[in-house]
């Protein structure tokens, strides 16, 4: 047990109890639950501490206890991964409605019933309910996993086997019952040259609170780094990176994303420790230059309106001063708005209607590996593995395919 006082006036818990618990988990590994704060006596904060305990040994349950119902023990689960802080807020939600299916489906259900068969039932039948699309990266795929992972958590104390197996869309459902994955849609060549040309020019002629979204999407079509690193970037992320053989380009230091649902900067990019950078692919000198423009640009603006850019945010909001002066950034839903009015303009279409902020991302990782960039290299600089990069980002330009179809037809 570790209960401190807190001292320095400089804290905004000056004068509080720091509560401190690690207990262990059932499988002996000291646990670090998140540090709460507590006003009053010390004798208020030693309750606060054995409530920590007491509502971590009541989730940690979920581990031994084969007489819980399923939806019990996934919802103590879900608990204890949250307050351990191993998920974000939005990891958290999506796991919530996967306990209400459960709730729905396997309400009374107990984990000494759950068997492989119990659960195919019942994916099938949720499926089927709810008449959901069955194939990789959809809502019911989705579900499949965090059972897996969740039952992988009970192996080996309750079941011998996970009950979820490895390749359980296969396993449960018909090839003929399946959808294959949708083609993500890749820019060509001349229609990223076409944004890029009306971005540009709106960016060098517009007011500065008009085209705040612009400016983001101009990065993306640029970096393809994520709508969260986007908004995230300030002006000191933009430096030189001097290469070994004498030559220097201008890049983005990526280290920060932004939580669009807790309203908030993560101090981290995804899946990455704080304090970890990386660095984007270089700017063209057009891109450069139209950056500038646009900093001096918002740089007047504040003056003139008094008002300041206190983290020197690139896509601080201009629209609402409140919002300016909280130093808040712009929406991707203002990005993704803007992106898709550019494409209508200039008749730039997907047929299954979807362009998004990463549909520049997956443009620009297919234009790397269509230029033969070093695969180690550009997954670095787009923030993924080798393994990732290639099968999830990679994707057959059009304008290979049809030079490839129409070099066939004219051999």
């Amino acid at each position: 047990m570790a209960i401190t006082k807190i001292k320095s006036k400089n804290s905004k818990h000056f004068n509080e109890w720091r509560v401190r618990a690690q207990p262990r988990d059932p499988a002996g590994n000291t646990v670090s639950l998140p540090i709460a704060y507590c006003k009053g006596t010390k004798n208020d904060a030693k309750k606060l501490y054995q409530q920590m305990m007491v509502d971590f040994e009541r989730e940690s349950t979920y581990y031994t206890d084969k007489k819980l119902k399923l939806v019990d023990s996934y919802s103590s689960y879900l608990q204890s991964e949250y307050r351990a802080g191993r998920w974000e807020k939005r990891t958290y939600l999506d796991h919530e409605y996967t306990l209400r299916v459960l709730k729905q489906y396997l309400p009374n259900t107990k984990l000494e019933k759950i068997n492989e068969n119990v659960m195919r039932l019942f994916i099938r039948k949720f499926a089927k309910d709810h008449n959901l699309t069955v194939g990789y990266d959809t809502v019911l795929s989705k579900r499949i996993q965090h059972l897996r992972t969740f039952f992988m958590q009970l192996t080996g104390s309750i079941f011998k086997h996970n009950p979820v197996p490895k390749h359980a869309l296969d396993d449960w459902f018909r090839k003929g019952e399946m959808t294959p994955k949708k083609e993500i849609f890749i820019l060509n060549n001349e229609q990223v040259k076409l944004l890029k040309g009306k971005v540009i020019d709106r960016i060098k002629n517009d007011s500065p609170d008009k085209i705040v979204s612009l400016v983001g999407i101009l990065i993306c079509l640029t970096i393809g780094c994520r709508p969260s690193e986007v908004q995230a970037l300030s002006w000191d992320d933009l430096i030189i990176e001097h290469t070994n053989n004498g030559n220097k380009f201008h890049i983005f230091n990526l280290h920060d994303s932004y939580n669009e649902l807790e309203s908030k900067f993560n101090g981290h990019l995804k899946s990455r420790m704080a304090g970890e950078t990386r660095k984007s692919f270089a700017l063209s000198d057009d891109v450069l230059e139209t950056l500038q423009i646009f900093h001096q640009k918002q740089t007047d603006y504040l003056k003139n309106n008094g008002l300041k850019n206190k983290d020197n945010r690139i896509l601080l909001s201009l629209r609402d001063f409140r919002r300016t002066d909280n130093g808040k950034v712009i929406s991707q839903k203002s990005m993704n708005e803007a992106l898709k009015r550019l494409c209508r303009k200039l008749e730039i279409k997907n047929e299954d209607g979807v362009i998004s902020l990463y549909t520049c991302r997956h443009t620009v990782a297919t234009k790397a590996s269509e230029l033969g960039i070093n695969p180690a290299i550009a997954a670095n600089r787009l923030g993924n593995s080798i393994e990732v990069y290639l099968k999830k980002y990679v994707h057959q330009p059009q304008d290979i395919i049809y030079d490839s179809l129409k070099t066939w037809i004219e051999q």
